[in-house]
């Protein structure tokens, strides 16, 4: 083998070695998963009610799959896939009953969050159609649209859930419609265009008169000289401004200070002006965002941010943590948190039954990791616990789709072929999760298996090596070659 040769070898490997470890790199940019919405079936607001369910059946008519991205251009009209639960209602009692019901359909899903308004108006649209909605006896019948504060990445829970749907404006303990707000807005300077370490820190003294929010929080410390007081933090970057809301009583000063990083130990040799302080009411910071073009009640928005300061509270009482990545940010949106039901009436004779329908949008999760893509579905059927009685569910899946996976057993094929079909008596101990693709049998890409990670992780390793023992023999050649001549 020529010297020539053996180099053209080395540099070859070196090129494969560089687009090797780029692949992987861009194998991993994109995102490839987005998160679809649980659907659990309706339920009694009113407690102690005597109707039993003698049997339902749900209906998943998957025609489509969502698109993984809309955008704020998108056409989320032309996504039509539904779910419909049907109740065989009786009511057993030899007296009449009237009962309000709730049926929670799920938060929109992140990857229709860019065309909210657009999604919300389709929405509407198909419920003024007859496209969506609640029917007795194949009749449709009124319902109020209803909305509560969903937290992100929690389950479903029907107790903490259903206790949130309120017949009116919340009472609660410290806020309230006319609660002052001081808002102060501080402008940073004197921090290095390369400090992406540096924030900006508020010393607060806990107490129950007031509560402090800092939009964007970052960081919590706790003082050292006196555990009363917390430090909440931000990052901070020269130009940039700095919102911080206090509700209750104002401090006479709320002094800021710039840091090294988030530890809040080493002061920073720049600066933090105080450019304004506004005086407002705690409605106006609830309905910032909230109109009435849209489909939500007024008091089911301001109930709402009531449930999300509340929630937001969970790590330090009196420190309304607003984080980057799950808060409402400076225009105080919660539209990307709101859990939305159908909310309507039913009236029983004594002895009476009734068949109750109820159709509402169905929002897959999306895996585009695996090839062909697959899109996962869950229903939760465990809120159904709450009726006295529940006797046989039925459940069937019309789709031109492969049931690629299921957690409960016994699907069949419908006799059409179109779709997949399971009966049960009584309530199953889970939910009800499955998996629609195109292919019976997608498959996960090597780079995107364990085994691919793997490879991933070890294979620049093993190219550099390998890399090296040719480097060796090239130069081992070449000084071989010279000691021969």
């Amino acid at each position: 083998m020529t010297v020539r040769r053996l180099a053209a070898i080395v540099m070859v490997c070196a090129f494969a070695l560089v687009v090797c470890t780029s692949s992987v790199a861009l194998a991993n940019s994109a995102r490839m998963h987005w998160e679809g919405v649980s659907s659990p079936g309706a339920m009694a607001i009113d407690e102690d009610c005597p109707v039993v369910v003698e049997g339902e059946k749900l209906v998943f008519d998957v025609v489509d799959f969502p698109e993984a991205y809309y955008g704020i251009d998108g056409d989320p009209a032309s996504y039509a896939s539904t779910v419909t639960a049907t109740y065989e209602f009786l009511n057993p009692a030899d007296y009449a009953v009237s009962m309000t019901l709730a049926f929670p359909f799920g938060v929109l899903p992140d990857y229709l969050m860019d065309a909210y308004y657009e999604t919300t108006k389709v929405e509407l649209d198909r419920l003024l159609e007859g496209g969506v909605g609640v029917w007795v006896d194949g009749k449709q019948v009124e319902l109020t649209l209803r909305h509560t504060y969903f937290s992100p990445y929690r389950y479903f829970d029907v107790t903490q859930d259903l206790s949130l749907l309120e017949s009116g404006y919340v009472h609660d303990s410290f806020y309230a419609p006319d609660l002052p707000v001081t808002k102060y807005t501080y402008r940073i300077s004197g921090v290095a265009e390369d400090d992406y370490a540096a924030t900006i820190g508020f010393r607060w003294m806990l107490r129950d008169d007031a509560k402090i929010m800092l939009i964007n929080q970052s960081g919590l410390q706790w003082c050292e000289d006196n555990q009363d007081d917390v430090i909440v933090n931000t990052w901070a970057e020269s130009g940039g401004l700095v919102e911080v809301y206090v509700f209750g009583s104002a401090p006479d000063d709320l002094a800021a200070v710039l840091y090294e990083d988030g530890s809040c130990e080493t002061t920073l040799d720049a600066t933090a002006e105080l450019v304004d302080v506004s005086n407002l009411a705690f409605a106006d910071i609830a309905f910032m965002s909230w109109s009435d073009e849209t489909s939500v009640l007024k008091h089911d928005w301001y109930n709402a941010m009531v449930a999300y300061m509340r929630h937001c509270e969970s790590e330090a009482e009196g420190i309304v943590m607003d984080t980057m990545y799950q808060g409402v940010g400076e225009n105080f949106d919660l539209s990307g948190m709101l859990l939305r039901w159908y909310q309507y009436d039913l009236d029983f004779e004594a002895g009476q039954r009734l068949s109750n329908s109820v159709i509402a949008p169905l929002y897959p999760s999306i895996n585009l990791e695996m090839e062909p893509p697959v899109y996962g579905y869950e229903y939760l059927l465990s809120p159904a616990q709450l009726w006295s009685d529940f006797k046989s569910l039925h459940i069937v899946i019309n789709t031109p789709y492969c049931l690629v996976e299921s957690n409960l057993e016994g699907f069949k094929p419908l006799d059409c072929e179109e779709g997949y079909a399971l009966s049960l008596e009584g309530l199953p101990q889970s939910e009800l999760e499955f998996v629609l693709s195109t292919s019976e049998n997608p498959k996960e890409p090597f780079l995107g298996s364990d085994a691919g990670y793997v490879f991933a992780l070890f294979a620049p390793l093993v190219g550099l090596l390998l890399l090296g023992v040719l480097v060796v023999a090239l130069f081992m050649r070449i000084f071989t070659k010279k000691s021969c001549s």
